[in-house]
């Protein structure tokens, strides 16, 4: 809220990091979040129906086992058609992986401290 000047975002941000996990929680008439506490790894391919999906992986040097095609492509088919994957990196192999996988992929500027993220939508 600080960064955004916008004070009044203030309870929906205490909400969102203070909702308990593994539970989908109302915060606006249009917008529903659920917290999962599971690895990607053990999560089941093309199980979640996600209409957005937030990869907040550390960087691809530090997390390489997160940025690998067969990951992503598992991560993304959470998506539900029309979903929405987005992230900081702008690593250029994960872009051609993710347009490989079928996603539209652009890069976008990103927030305050962040040079560039990446958005890719699932056709």
């Amino acid at each position: 809220p600080a960064l955004l000047n916008d004070n009044q975002l203030q309870p929906l941000f205490t909400e969102i990091h203070q909702c308990a996990w593994q539970e989908e929680v109302k915060l606006l008439e249009n917008f529903h979040f659920r917290k999962i506490n599971q690895l990607l790894q053990d999560m089941e391919k093309g199980s979640a129906g996600f209409d957005v999906i937030y990869f907040d992986a550390f960087a691809p040097n530090k997390q390489p086992e997160l940025w690998t095609y067969e990951l992503l492509e598992k991560v993304t088919s959470f998506l539900k058609a029309g979903g929405v994957w987005v992230t900081y990196s702008a690593m250029g192999q994960m872009k051609r992986d993710l347009k490989a996988i079928g996603l539209t992929v652009e890069t976008l500027p990103g927030p305050p401290g962040k040079a560039e993220m990446v958005r890719a939508v699932k056709q």
